[in-house]
């Protein structure tokens, strides 16, 4: 984060606050859901402020899902993110599935590149901490 200006991670407290309080415009909830696209991937390193504020937009929403809805019926990075966003949430879901880890294993060990995925997939596929993670 050190090579982002730290201007890149907060919102418009003015923009957060009309938003909970149900009195933000079409155009203010656009930039607002612009806003919460750069940060939600992010979310884990953003400073406490911004971490406020983007729990107080998720509460006035309803919740996780109901961001990502948000953010999807806004063109350009609000849909991209939330789209990529449950992209993310599907591979973490299946990931932690150990009858899926073992069967990529076991796919991997008979043809580990397949022609077609070659170029996309990891050196290897375990159920162990990769070590490219380490």
């Amino acid at each position: 984060m050190s090579e982002l200006p730290r201007s890149a991670f907060r919102f418009d407290p003015e923009l957060v606050r009309a938003f909970v309080q149900d009195r933000l415009d079409d155009a203010g909830r656009a930039t607002l859901a612009d806003e919460v696209a750069r940060m939600l991937p992010f979310h884990l390193q953003l400073p406490h402020r911004v971490i406020a504020d983007l729990v107080a937009v998720t509460r006035h929403l309803g919740g996780d899902e109901a961001v990502l809805r948000w953010l999807d019926g806004y063109p350009g990075r609000p849909r991209v993110t939330a789209r990529l966003l449950r992209v993310i949430n599907l591979l973490d879901r299946w990931s932690g599935v150990p009858g899926v880890v073992l069967a990529l294993e076991q796919r991997r060990a008979r043809d580990p590149y397949p022609h077609a995925l070659a170029g996309y997939l990891l050196p290897d596929t375990t159920s162990g901490w990769p070590a490219w993670a380490s």
